[in-house]
């Protein structure tokens, strides 16, 4: 009987996929809105030109690089939870985010309390 070996990631799916790593930073930088083609594809090292031969428009770009972001941020908040008492900030909870606190002025917002 012969083994199937998966098929080597090719690079189409590289370049997709560090698309889509670059878009869900942007998301959770600036939001949804925030989200400029240009933007993206200059931050991925590559051609505004090229964003069509993997995605069909922006909204499809949005709409799997919003499913990513919001599955890494889901990783990290679960990964400090169950750390045991790190303090959890929307602000800076997720990858690539400025590592900065809300609560650093001594006034502990909410998140703070319930995820604690």
């Amino acid at each position: 009987m012969m083994d199937i070996m998966p098929a080597a990631t090719s690079r189409k799916e590289l370049t997709h996929d560090r698309i889509l790593d670059v878009a869900a930073r942007a998301i959770r930088r600036a939001g949804y809105d925030g989200v400029g083609l240009a933007t993206i594809m200059k931050e991925a090292g590559l051609t505004h030109g090229g964003f069509y031969a993997h995605f069909a428009s922006r909204d499809a770009l949005l709409a799997e690089a919003t499913q990513r972001a919001g599955r890494d941020t889901g990783a990290v908040l679960v990964e400090r939870i169950g750390e045991g008492g790190g303090r959890l900030c929307g602000r800076n909870a997720w990858p690539g985010a400025e590592p900065q606190c809300c609560g650093d002025d001594g006034d502990e917002p909410a998140s703070h309390r319930i995820l604690s």
